[in-house]
């Protein structure tokens, strides 16, 4: 997941000597006469350190209340830095917070796409432009699925919206556990195959290709985009290697859905998968789907979410990265 939420009442390190310089950090800029310099977030404090006593003791004090953090607090080589919150609660939130949304019925073209019986239920929230081109990663600030799973490289998660306490489920489909694979046309190609590892004589390269499988619920298909744009995560071939990876192509008239990539191990009859990342199975509370093109989150509310506050996790980067601050 993105970074979200980091309550701050800790000591970066002991300082080894009194600090000989004071920063506050205060986004609403008020006067603080006790201070060296007054900063509007922790990483314009981060920046000031590097430029102004690189090196030097410094202490850090964040005003009570809510920091959002838009980009990551860099301390590299800080001796007896001290970060410390001692008038009341502070939180470092990689996200945006909207204390009263304002949530509207869904309309437009996308009502269309949804379920019809949700319909009725779908709620549509317009995020802030401006807060959202603020964090400067994804469409808009807002992320999507990535590749992830057994063996794939670790990279930052799609955002999350949270009503009202609650982490709301991107929409999939089935709403809870797999579907089985029908039958596997094509197993894509096999990355494992080509291994260093792997004796000569059995290594096999071929060019990157997906799976080509069916599925028993076919008729679903016709409801799905055919060009893809979404996402499937399953158990492909082993049941501890799983995987997600974009979806290229829906066939409803062959009933065939085809990978966009391979899964290292390939794809076998017995696997199984969910689809997920589609309005078309926006179907239950607690689910939500994101336009990034246009800044929106479309949801199925849980009770009394409509009335709640919501936060949008965007951040990509660590709230705060501590280098070399013994």
């Amino acid at each position: 997941m993105r970074a979200a939420l980091l309550p701050v009442s800790l000591l970066a390190a002991a300082a080894a000597q009194a600090p000989q310089r004071l920063l506050v950090v205060d986004p609403g800029g008020a006067m603080h006469p006790e201070a060296t310099a007054v900063v509007a977030t922790l990483a314009d404090a981060a920046d000031w350190l590097a430029e102004h006593a690189p090196g030097e003791p410094l202490t850090i004090h964040l005003v009570p209340g809510r920091h959002e953090v838009a980009r990551s607090a860099r301390f590299v080589n800080a001796r007896g830095l001290v970060l410390a919150a001692p008038d009341g609660p502070a939180e470092l939130h990689g996200g945006l917070r909207l204390e009263a949304p304002d949530w509207r019925p869904c309309d437009g073209a996308l009502r269309e796409r949804l379920p019809e019986a949700a319909r009725t239920h779908v709620r549509s929230l317009g995020l802030p432009p401006d807060r959202l081109a603020a964090f400067a990663h994804g469409q808009n600030g807002l992320a999507g699925p990535v590749p992830c799973g057994h063996s794939v490289a670790l990279r930052p998660g799609p955002s999350e919206v949270f009503a009202g306490g609650r982490a709301l489920q991107l929409a999939r489909w089935p709403n809870d556990g797999y579907a089985p694979i029908a039958a596997v046309l094509d197993p894509g190609s096999v990355p494992r195959d080509a291994a260093d590892d792997v004796p000569v004589a059995r290594r096999k390269h071929e060019p990157p290709r997906g799976a080509v499988f069916t599925i028993e619920d076919r008729a679903r298909l016709s409801h799905w985009p055919a060009n893809g744009g979404f996402w499937a995560k399953g158990f492909w071939h082993w049941d501890w290697s799983d995987e997600q990876i974009p979806v290229a192509k829906v066939d409803a008239a062959a009933g065939t859905i085809a990978l966009s990539a391979p899964h290292t191990y390939g794809v076998a009859a017995h696997g199984r998968f969910y689809v997920v990342d589609l309005p078309e199975e926006l179907d239950a509370p607690g689910e939500c789907w994101l336009d990034r093109e246009r800044g929106t989150v479309h949801a199925w509310l849980p009770e009394g979410g409509e009335r709640a506050p919501v936060e949008v996790s965007l951040l990509a980067e660590p709230l705060l990265v501590l280098d070399g601050c013994p």
